[in-house]
């Protein structure tokens, strides 16, 4: 865990301005990039006043010439479930939705068709991956994709929901994107509108986020975006299979600028020192922090707390792009880096430069 590796060497938690210069972020990247091998890479430091420094370095696609730009789009992966946990987190303010609501209330035409085993199992389970559903369906693409969004992702949940649990739903982590898929279904529900229109109107658009889309970035035949490198290095085309299909939307398929995403941990940022522009300071606090003797938190966050020092990270692929987010609430300090080559060239990649810009921004 990144935690871990900088938990000894973290300051009191205070706001201060982050060591690390733009210069040194580029000797980061760049040495990552280099000794990992992969095609592109770019990252951000961020602090709730905004972008502290940012880089890019490489390809679009592995063996051409063609650069990585200030405005390209990357593919966030599972750190979309902290865009679906927060857009939850606003519908909850509005007392549109209820963290602690039993999914066999919030679909009750769902009723007879949900196990025994998940009859107690809350909307907070779920985004806390205590729900006890499975990682994912044994196929997404079986999930039908002529109706619309918000059917499919109702077909996905009668499928889930019929699976046998792996752990005793609200009593382990168990890391389920099908649990987020139930998330946004629930908000679907509860809104009457496709998850992607209510994160458009309720997260996006109020933080000015301009470049959101959904799926793998970029036009099929045309190097207008980073493409997408398998483990191997290979080159991914754009299209509809080049990525998680649409009915798992809440749990991994936003892509954006560089630029946008630093938005969103702004203002989780702010929200932390009481300033954020999407929630009261009340509801960062129930998305940064954690239940007893829990490790992941409302607002999908891996949390280690250590000396009073908190520190968030979450990593997401796709499998042809690798991202990490790392922030330090209490130290007003958050790291984005991303990579367009998935697991495990990219991971590594990006592992490496996160941990190098948190221990440069800190300055240790």
């Amino acid at each position: 865990m990144i935690a871990t590796v900088l938990i000894t060497m973290l300051m009191p938690a205070q706001a201060f301005e982050p060591r690390i210069s733009l210069k040194q972020l580029n000797q980061i990247l760049s040495d990552a990039k280099t000794k990992h091998k992969v095609p592109g890479m770019a990252a951000a430091v961020v602090t709730s006043r905004g972008i502290h420094a940012l880089t890019w370095t490489g390809t679009r696609k592995a063996g051409t010439a063609n650069p990585i730009t200030e405005k390209d789009l990357w593919h966030l992966g599972s750190d979309t479930k902290a865009f679906t946990a927060t857009l939850l987190a606003v519908l909850a303010e509005k007392n549109k939705i209820d963290f602690d609501a039993k999914f066999v209330d919030l679909f009750p035409k769902l009723k007879m068709s949900i196990r025994d085993d998940y009859k107690e199992m809350t909307l907070g389970h779920a985004l806390r991956h205590r729900s006890g559903l499975p990682s994912n369906l044994k196929d997404w693409w079986a999930v039908p994709t002529t109706g619309t969004l918000p059917n499919q992702r109702l077909q996905a949940l009668k499928r889930g929901l019929a699976l046998e649990p792996t752990v005793t739903p609200g009593e382990k982590y168990s890391y389920s994107n099908l649990g987020y898929v139930l998330a946004g279904a629930a908000a679907e529900q509860a809104m009457g509108e496709d998850w992607e229109t209510l994160l458009d109107r309720h997260v996006l658009r109020p933080l000015d986020i301009r470049t959101a889309g959904y799926g793998a970035p970029g036009t099929a035949g045309k190097l207008d975006q980073p493409l997408a490198h398998d483990g191997k290095g290979k080159a991914i085309e754009p299209g509809p299979r080049a990525d998680n299909p649409p009915v798992m939307g809440p749990a991994g398929r936003l892509h954006m600028s560089l630029q946008d995403w630093a938005l969103f941990m702004q203002d989780h940022l702010a929200g932390a020192r009481g300033k954020g522009k999407l929630l009261k300071p009340e509801g960062y606090k129930k998305l940064h922090g954690v239940l007893k003797d829990e490790t992941y938190t409302l607002g999908a966050w891996a949390y280690e707390n250590t000396g009073g020092t908190i520190v968030l990270t979450h990593d997401g692929s796709n499998g042809g792009f690798y991202c990490s987010a790392a922030m330090l609430p209490g130290v007003d300090v958050g790291v984005l880096v991303v990579c367009n080559q998935g697991p495990k060239q990219g991971e590594a990649a990006v592992r490496q430069a996160i941990i190098a810009a948190l221990k440069a921004s800190v300055g240790r």
